[in-house]
């Protein structure tokens, strides 16, 4: 058995839920649930079945298990005739115990902000906007223990999510994105690690669920020329005129985040997405009867040296089975997003930056194993 130690430095508010809608502390559970969400998209995106933890998980048959190890199979054959999915294998099934502990240790995170209040930001025309809770900022450490094997794979797992993705919730909001602080120690780990590659290949239908293969990856890098820049961000003036909005968005604006997700987000979906478009309720989301979680996930802005940077995902499978089982075809959706997404223009609109920011823009939509592979190894 093995341990260790991550660090962590957030880069955004983390959000893993409590008591009556606070997040007064972190919660291992809301971690360990985004780490599984990752590793599940991984697994399907490189050809491999991971169950569906909400509608049918996997079931642990021992005696399967005990006449595959007879029969000579490896510890990882053994576990897939007994049931288990790759995923299931590290993280637990009925039967199976998660084969990893994870504690949160050394954790100095305090409140984005002071009061309990969510902060409101409303970009013109909108009669609602978007209400962002505070969440944790400030850092901690993962202290994670297990067999030398699954603690490779989980640190492959958290360097990835780092560069590309998030932990705890509300990410569509712009939570949950970080740094490790001693990553090149633990880089040293994942070169030992086994290539999450070696799944055993599957033709099993995943449609309807993350498949890395359908994700869409974005990274917008800009140097305003002015420091105040985002007293500019139509959707955020609104709060200067607010004395308590006002004193949360300047506690953060000293830690260098600022809440821009909302802002792009209604750049996308009510000024460049075409009105015929019948995917927008699909790509972003709704709250009424049919309540569906959007497709997009950004940060907020955050520095990073002597540049800002607001970095995302966006999952985008073609198809999508409905509840009675049809098909639904969303190429054309799709097509419009990766549009917006590589108009670098639209992103300078929506922050309302002039000609002499300097940006960088990076936008790349992964379909097949090879590229998945080639990106998981940076």
């Amino acid at each position: 058995m093995k341990s260790m130690s991550i660090e962590i430095k957030t880069l955004t508010p983390i959000w893993t839920g409590g008591v009556k809608g606070n997040c007064d502390i972190l919660h291992e559970t809301g971690i360990i649930g985004s780490m599984r969400w990752w590793y599940e998209a991984i697994v399907r995106g490189l050809g491999g079945y991971a169950c569906d933890p909400v509608e049918q998980g996997c079931i642990f048959d021992k005696g399967k298990y005990d006449d595959a190890k007879n029969e000579g199979k490896t510890e990882h054959e053994a576990l897939h005739t007994a049931g288990l999915c790759d995923v299931c294998q590290v993280f637990g099934a009925t039967g199976w115990k998660r084969r990893f502990s994870l504690r949160i240790i050394h954790d100095i995170t305090i409140s984005a902000w002071k009061g309990k209040e969510m902060l409101n930001v409303c970009p013109p025309t909108r009669s609602h906007g978007w209400f962002l809770p505070a969440g944790r900022v400030g850092s901690f450490t993962l202290k994670i223990h297990g067999d030398s094997d699954v603690i490779a794979r989980l640190v492959s797992l958290l360097l990835f999510i780092e560069e590309w993705g998030a932990i705890g919730a509300k990410p569509q909001l712009g939570y949950g994105f970080f740094k490790i602080n001693n990553r090149d120690e633990i880089q040293e780990i994942r070169e030992d690690a086994m290539d999450l590659s070696k799944i055993i290949y599957t033709k099993i239908d995943s449609l309807g669920l993350p498949d890395l293969r359908q994700f869409t990856f974005f990274r917008y890098r800009f140097k305003p020329s002015r420091n105040d820049w985002w007293t500019r961000v139509k959707g955020l003036q609104r709060l200067l005129g607010d004395p308590k909005a006002a004193s949360k968005l300047s506690q953060l604006v000293k830690m260098e985040i600022i809440p821009v997700s909302p802002v792009l987000k209604n750049q996308w979906r009510y000024v460049e997405w075409p009105a015929s478009s019948p995917a927008k309720r699909w790509i972003f989301g709704t709250i009424d009867q049919e309540k569906r979680r959007g497709k997009i996930s950004i940060s907020w802005a955050y520095r990073e040296k002597n540049m800002w940077v607001v970095r995302g995902w966006a999952w985008l499978p073609e198809e999508e089975r409905t509840k009675i089982g049809t098909i639904i075809q969303h190429r054309q959706g799709v097509g419009v997003v990766e549009n917006i997404l590589k108009d670098e223009l639209v992103w300078k609109k929506a922050l309302n930056l002039d000609n002499n920011s300097r940006t960088d823009l990076y936008v790349e939509r992964l379909t097949n194993i090879d590229q998945i592979i080639k990106f998981l190894r940076g």
